[in-house]
């Protein structure tokens, strides 16, 4: 076969990839800031093709992940960027969903590094964001700082509101929540323009996390009180995540206890492992405030194995060190009680 008609031919296998890789997102991603595309060509087919393909979207997605990787290291070789950083794009939802953390950097670096290769700015700064998002993610916030900065000033729309959103995260973690407020205004702003109901709900939602830091939590539950749900549940465990986390930080353990087993009960119900390992987290820190200590280092360690499973480390050597101290916390009191019995 001729290089211009093999060229060809997989260019088109890359454009019927993506329009089912996109069409599975846009049915399954109802609940977060709508992705990103690149302007690669679509090849579609017909109609009721994609109705049996995709009729379980993200199903198919996990079924397709290995030849989705493939797709992106050859449309690199190819020089084909802009298919290239586009099918990287869309393996994110599942990615993070499932906690394929090491696909998200590897496709995302090798369409970052053919982009640069061929001179392709607009796909290099959508994997600048990508890498960023990742990082932020991964609480690897010296990374993620300047993938977002170098990128901010030449984006647009909604890769300018997910790189905005995921600074503010960075300068909040850091300790700069002043820093992080301007920088959620204006994704708030552009979220408003954009008309994207689900990401206007989560971005006021992490905006209430300044007001968190700072100690001002009456602010931050009038915000929250306020978050438009539209009936999305990833915007209602974002809501009860940050109330649960401020009834824990006044000792209010009981109500803590119901508002992340809400977390744990309305992301399991679509799969999201992430969330849920962070209502697994906030759930057993709130039996151990409880005093049911038994039971809280069983969920802490379920916790515990679910976020390493989904590649998020820190977040499960977090967790490993407050089982540690409830562990030990339990041999003394029980030394005690045991002392005591002697003693009387």
């Amino acid at each position: 076969m001729e290089p211009a008609v093999r060229r060809e031919a997989l260019s088109r296998a890359f454009e019927a990839f993506l329009a089912l890789a996109e069409e599975a997102v846009s049915r399954d991603y109802l609940d977060g800031f709508i992705p990103f595309h690149g302007e690669a060509p679509r090849w579609r087919p017909a109609p009721e093709v994609s109705a049996i393909v995709l009729a379980e979207p993200l199903a198919w997605l996990e079924a397709e992940r290995r030849t989705l990787t493939g797709l992106v290291e050859r449309s690199a070789e190819l020089g084909l960027t802009t298919h290239c950083w586009d099918l990287a794009l869309s393996g994110v939802r599942l990615y993070e969903l499932r906690g394929y953390l090491d696909d998200w950097r590897a496709t995302a670096r090798l369409a970052l590094g053919a982009c640069r290769a061929h001179g392709d700015r607009k796909g290099e700064n959508a994997m600048l964001v990508s890498l960023g998002a990742l990082a932020t993610l991964e609480r690897r916030y010296a990374e993620a700082r300047p993938l977002l900065t170098e990128a901010l000033p030449e984006v647009s729309g909604h890769t300018r509101i997910l790189a905005l959103v995921n600074l503010a995260s960075v300068e909040r973690r850091t300790g700069r929540p002043e820093a992080a407020l301007p920088l959620y205004e204006e994704a708030l702003a552009l979220v408003r323009q954009t008309q994207d109901p689900p990401a206007l709900g989560l971005t006021l939602c992490f905006m209430s996390g300044v007001y968190e830091d700072l100690g001002r939590y009456t602010e931050a539950e009038e915000l929250l009180a306020g978050v438009p749900t539209f009936g999305i549940g990833r915007i209602e465990v974002e809501v009860s995540t940050r109330l649960g986390r401020i009834a824990s930080r006044r000792g209010e353990h009981a109500r803590a206890h119901e508002l992340y087993r809400t977390v744990v009960e309305v992301a399991g119900s679509w799969g999201d492992l992430a969330h849920v390992a962070m209502g697994l987290e906030g759930k057993g820190k709130a039996l151990a405030g409880m005093g049911r200590t038994r039971e809280a280092a069983a969920v802490l360690s379920e916790a515990a194995r679910l976020s390493a499973g989904v590649g998020e480390s820190a977040r499960a050597e977090e967790i490993r060190g407050v089982l540690d101290r409830l562990t030990a916390a339990r041999a003394d009191q029980s030394e005690e009680g045991r002392a005591s019995s002697s003693s009387g």
